[in-house]
């Protein structure tokens, strides 16, 4: 099967054989929002995973991304004039791109890096892009050429997060830049001088400008300066600033200003932790204006021209609107496919349910499926660890015994490192005790021949066993404690030890084949490589020490040991996929440690480098259901792979996905008939194979013949 990319099927479509679809969950990270200023209704979000649009005041959104080059957008205009004409950049490398047709089509133009865009409201051919550490551009042609300007007036290799264009005197532009201030050009940005009276330096950080429509001689930036940070407003074009807000040094830290353009003495600030405020009088004083925003940062705010008490706050968990000036949001997210989504968990009893887990926004549960999804846990509330405000969950475990009891292991520390639920995720508690202070949980697996027997992976501090399903935890001494785990994967047949594997960032993988009496430490240092066209005699002597997505697989452990899946990423060698299925599972190193050379490597896809690379790194491996366990599922920068024959046929399975998106999470149903996988800025997304196998690719006979002469 060949790599095929598409948009995203509408949220209402469940997937089809062989193509994904998507139903949420819905929200995640948005880092522009735009409002069409001829149509209101229609509307503009962008985050990680590309831009999406709204055409019913924000009720809906839809994919509006073909054509980019880069996915991930940091920057958006629309141009005033003609509204179906849109610019977008990133800062993450790809190209600043072009749509005349409101988003359905995009076409990359030449700027890269981009941080921030500008237009000129009266002459919209005339646009302006800052660039990482790389200045400013300009393009008078609509985008066609550009130009660098001010290299002779702006700081030595200046990051300006914030542009502003007078809206009357359009020849008078203010750029913030990330550590030296406002810069004010009066030429169209020919030459540029520093407008920072009233600031404090050295070090004078702006994060956001905004220009007063009617009165542009006032303006506002948020800014975070070695004097103090806040808000600041100028009322004489830039000549002297005073700070009007002060947001404690920081804490708050304000990300975005919006200003009323029918009534300019009111504005909204949107902050990091603190949500919006408001003020009526020009800046004078401020008011809480979040009810019903989540507790995470607010990194947009939009209004709407023509009914300006309707405000939109981009936030790091979606798009809230408010209809009465910021009295009460509510949620606008509706295909908004931006969430996070980091692990994935399947009731094995009832397939139907799938638990998520994301970066912001808690853990989502679905009962259908996929096809719709429900928030049932969204942080730690008002007590505890005030730095886990925006809870990051890394890991699901569910009991195969119990399945209405699932753990969670988040990042953060003291007193929620691991979540335990007794009620299928309604309610959940801290299971911590024993854990370190410090310590963040990588990785939880579960011991499927003795479910309250759970092993806990904290990163940098240890390996953590529990025999008493969370209750307490001790710490397993036959590891080192400095390693940073990175997976834990458990594989047990009954009457026999269960076999624990570890993997690390920096040692390497450690197996266990007593039950975690003791670890001996897998140095992986000879290695045969294979491609999708067959085994090569490509090898290598040089240690591979960073392994990620380790996997048990293999059922029939009475007949064919384990199979055991792991990536490298290590250079030289590049991302590989290490494979074994040695029985028993102790014989699959020898004496010293290592990987004897008969044990096959693969490198993703076809052994092209080029493709290995946006392959890479590899975040998620899971098997079907496949008594040999030579096929499985791999979640990937390039998105989802598939291979055969322990990885000797590997494919892409990408139909129906956006172009670049990166998945964290893999998640196949027992019978097989469902795959799932969690992006990044992406949520969850479905497929059903045409065969439990994918694609239909009959699957071998028996292990490979170096496996099985073992």
């Amino acid at each position: 099967m060949s790599s095929i990319v598409g948009g995203i099927a509408p949220a209402t479509v469940m997937a089809g054989v062989n193509s994904w679809s998507s139903n949420g969950p819905y929200g995640g990270q948005v880092t522009v929002l735009a409002v069409d200023p001829k149509t209101p209704a229609t509307m503009y979000a962008a985050g990680f995973s590309g831009v999406f649009k709204s055409t019913d005041g924000g009720a809906n959104w839809s994919w509006a991304s073909k054509g980019m080059t880069d996915t991930s957008v940091d920057a958006l205009v629309i141009d005033p004039v003609t509204p179906t004409t849109l610019y977008a950049g990133s800062i993450h490398g790809g190209a600043i791109v072009k749509s005349v047709d409101g988003g359905a089509n995009w076409t990359p133009l030449s700027v890269t890096l981009v941080v921030a865009l500008a237009i000129d409201p009266k002459t919209t051919s005339t646009l302006y892009a800052s660039q990482q550490q790389n200045g400013l551009s300009k393009s008078i042609d609509s985008g066609a050429t550009w130009n660098p300007i001010g290299v002779a007036t702006l700081p030595s290799f200046p990051t300006l997060r914030a542009l502003v264009v007078d809206p009357v005197t359009t020849s008078t532009l203010y750029a913030g830049d990330q550590s030296n201030g406002v810069y004010k050009s009066i030429d169209g940005g020919a030459t540029w001088n520093p407008v920072n009276t009233g600031f404090t330096g050295p070090i004078i950080q702006v994060i956001a400008l905004a220009i007063d429509p009617q009165t542009p001689a006032t303006l506002y930036a948020a800014a975070n300066t070695s004097g103090g940070s806040g808000l600041f407003q100028s009322t004489d074009s830039g000549a002297h600033w005073n700070r009007i807000y002060n947001d404690g040094s920081g804490l708050i830290s304000i990300q975005t200003i919006a200003i009323d353009p029918s009534t300019t003495s009111t504005l909204y600030i949107g902050s990091f932790s603190g949500g919006v405020l408001r003020s009526t009088n020009s800046g004078t004083s401020f008011s809480p204006a979040k009810t019903g925003l989540p507790a995470v940062g607010v990194d947009a705010l939009a209004i709407n021209p023509s009914s300006t008490s309707t405000v939109y706050a981009g936030t790091l968990n979606g798009v809230f609107a408010t209809g009465n000036s910021g009295a009460a949001w509510s949620a606008s997210s509706n295909g908004l496919a931006l969430t996070t989504v980091t692990t994935l968990a399947i009731d094995p009893a009832t397939p139907a349910t799938i638990y998520a887990g994301t970066t912001l926004s808690g853990i989502f549960k679905s009962v259908d499926g996929g096809g719709s999804w429900t928030s049932i846990y969204t942080g730690i509330g008002t007590t505890g660890n005030g730095s886990c405000a925006m809870p990051s969950i890394a890991t699901l475990a569910i009991d195969p015994s119990t399945p209405a009891t699932l753990y969670a292991g988040t990042l953060c520390t003291q007193q929620k490192a691991v979540l335990k639920s007794i009620d299928g995720g309604a309610t959940w508690n801290p299971a911590v005790t024993g854990l370190p202070l410090y310590g963040e949980i990588a990785s939880l697996a579960i011991d499927p021949q003795n479910t309250s027997t759970i092993y806990a992976a904290a990163a940098g501090t240890g390996l953590y066993l529990s025999t008493n399903a969370g209750a307490n935890w001790t710490l397993v001494d036959a590891v080192p404690t400095t390693d940073q785990f990175t997976s834990v994967s458990i594989s047990a047949s009954t009457g026999n030890p269960s076999r624990i594997a570890l993997s690390t960032n920096g040692d390497g993988v450690y197996l266990s084949t007593d039950g975690g009496a003791s670890f001996d430490q897998l140095a992986f240092t000879t290695m045969a490589i294979s491609s999708a066209r067959g085994p090569s005699s490509a090898s290598s002597a040089t240690p591979c020490v960073e392994w990620f997505a380790l996997h048990f697989i293999g059922l029939d452990k009475t007949l064919l040991g384990d199979a055991l899946y792991a990536q490298c990423f290590s250079p030289p060698q590049g991302e590989y996929v290490a494979t074994s299925s040695a029985s028993p599972m102790s014989r699959m190193a020898d004496a010293t440690g290592t990987i004897p050379a008969t044990e096959t490597i693969w490198a993703p896809p076809d052994g092209s480098s080029t493709e290995a690379a946006a392959c890479a790194p590899l975040s998620s491996v899971v098997n079907p259901v496949d008594v040999t366990g030579a096929s499985f599922y791999a979640g990937a920068d390039c998105g989802v792979l598939f291979g055969t024959d322990y990885g000797a046929t590997v494919v892409t399975m990408n139909n129906g996905l956006p172009t670049s998106l990166q998945m964290n999470a893999m998640a196949v149903t027992p019978s097989g008939n469902s795959v799932y996988a969690g992006a990044q800025s992406g949520g969850v997304w479905q497929l059903t194979p045409d065969s439990i196998f994918g694609n239909g690719f009959e699957m071998p006979a028996a292990p490979p013949a170096a496996a099985s002469a073992r």
